[in-house]
């Protein structure tokens, strides 16, 4: 098979303290056919790998019924053409054969579908402008938004001015929005942070759960943007994040 690599992940190992490069997790797919991909553990760093190293992988297909999700009616079908200046958001299949939970890319899909049909029927100018998924052949092959220019934390790596206390305001308006709706997003961080301009924009609801709803098997935030003790889906998780994020953009 004549494959390619779509996307890799490096992981590593601690020992006696310090971290080393282990593996690499790639995904590969199946040249000039669609919606054929494959998972597979190489030796080498992402940036070394050559059409050698992908000839001796031992791939594992994932399964398509895994990955795109059947479309239910009543969420919002994304127009077509599409608007100028969208974002597509794929199913995340790096994350798939890492745990059971995971392995089922299209449920987190699906319920990402459902928590952005919620926030449509209710937007905010600090939530991020969804507008619908792209469905072919009965199934979800991925979710449309507004695209903005850059991210918090890379609009604070280019040493762009940020005005801290209004991007802190805001982001707190969009956080009590979600809130009202008794839904927390349980993974704000500095990467699901847009700027419009000035204008801080939340994006990204895979982790975004009811209130009360347990966190584990969802893909949530990371130390240090969440509560340690963090075990459910909260209104304290998303202002303790916010709380980070203000102390780092301090520092």
């Amino acid at each position: 098979m004549d494959m390619e690599i779509v996307d890799g992940h490096e992981v590593g190992r601690k020992s006696f303290g310090r971290s080393y490069f282990d593996h690499t997790k790639f995904i590969c797919q199946r040249r000039g056919v669609e919606d054929d991909y494959y998972y597979g553990i190489g030796k080498c760093r992402f940036a070394d790998a050559t059409p050698e190293l992908i000839k001796s992988l031992r791939l594992i297909k994932i399964p398509n019924d895994l990955i795109f999700p059947p479309y239910e009616e009543g969420l919002t079908i994304a127009p077509n053409p599409l608007p100028h200046n969208v974002y597509i958001k794929s199913p995340r299949l790096i994350d798939f054969g890492d745990s059971e939970a995971s392995s089922n890319v299209g449920r987190h899909l699906l319920h990402e579908a459902k928590m952005c049909e919620l926030l449509r029927n209710h937007p905010h100018p600090n939530i991020a402008q969804y507008h619908g998924c792209i469905v072919r052949d009965g199934v979800i092959k991925g979710l449309v938004f507004q695209r903005y220019p850059l991210n918090l934390k890379k609009r604070a790596a280019e040493n762009i001015p940020i005005n801290i206390d209004h991007c802190f305001k805001f982001i707190k308006k969009g956080i009590k929005h979600m809130h009202t709706l008794n839904i927390a997003h349980n993974n704000i961080r500095p990467e699901n942070v847009m700027m419009d301009g000035d204008m801080p924009i939340i994006i990204d609801f895979a982790s975004t759960l009811e209130f009360g709803a347990k966190l584990a098997g969802w893909r949530c935030g990371s130390q240090p943007w969440i509560p340690p003790e963090a075990k459910q889906s909260d209104e304290y998780n998303d202002h303790y994040a916010a709380q980070q994020i203000y102390h780092w953009l301090r520092e």
